[in-house]
């Protein structure tokens, strides 16, 4: 048996120390880079062993080499997924190879029961996703959409737009702020599962 990661909940666990420590770190070391999301949710469903294996790894150089090798812990048979081979494809939502993150097919319509993990994982994880200025402003809120493809986030009345509108996209080089956004909602899960994310004022 191969061991790939953490099952997601202690994955979660330890991401979640993680996040805390640098929190605590970035105060007197404001350069410090932020710890790496883990493959969970959909990011489980949707990446190959390599890839879970390859994340997990990174966590640990991350930790290794920020001081916060104490905060992995040590995993137990029962925390730790392990395989007899380890698998080079993205899983597809039937379970089959996904050989192509983005392609013109049907997508799955996600159950109700995924859609409130996601929104509990994106509400918990927010200001790791969406930076300070925009969190301390904004909280994801529904999954909407006919599969379930759009994020809803609710904005305070009156805050600011970091790239100038909640509403549209300017054409200059402020729109770069949105998609680093939308690139890190996506990447927190490692696959492009929102296509829109619609910012509602409260």
């Amino acid at each position: 048996m191969i061991f790939i990661c953490p099952l997601p909940k202690f994955w979660n666990d330890i991401y979640q120390s993680l996040v805390s420590e640098h929190k605590k770190a970035s105060k007197y070391k404001p350069n410090i880079a932020k710890p790496p999301v883990p493959l969970i949710l959909a990011g489980w469903a949707y990446s190959s062993d390599n890839e879970k294996q390859i994340r997990w790894q990174k966590t640990i150089d991350w930790a290794e080499e920020n001081g916060f090798s104490k905060h992995l812990r040590k995993l137990e048979e029962k925390d730790s997924y392990f395989v007899d081979t380890v698998s080079e494809y993205s899983d597809g939502p039937l379970g089959g190879p996904m050989h192509l993150l983005w392609d013109g097919t049907t997508k799955e319509k996600i159950s109700l029961e995924e859609k409130k993990l996601v929104l509990a994982f994106f509400q918990s994880n927010w200001i790791q996703i969406a930076g300070e200025e925009i969190a301390n402003v904004s909280i994801p809120t529904r999954i909407t959409g006919k599969k379930g493809r759009q994020l809803e986030v609710k904005v305070h009345k009156g805050a600011t737009c970091p790239w100038g509108s909640w509403t549209y996209l300017p054409n200059d080089d402020r729109r770069r702020i949105f998609t680093e956004l939308r690139k890190n909602v996506n990447q927190g899960q490692d696959f492009a599962f929102f296509d829109h994310i619609n910012f509602i004022e409260d």
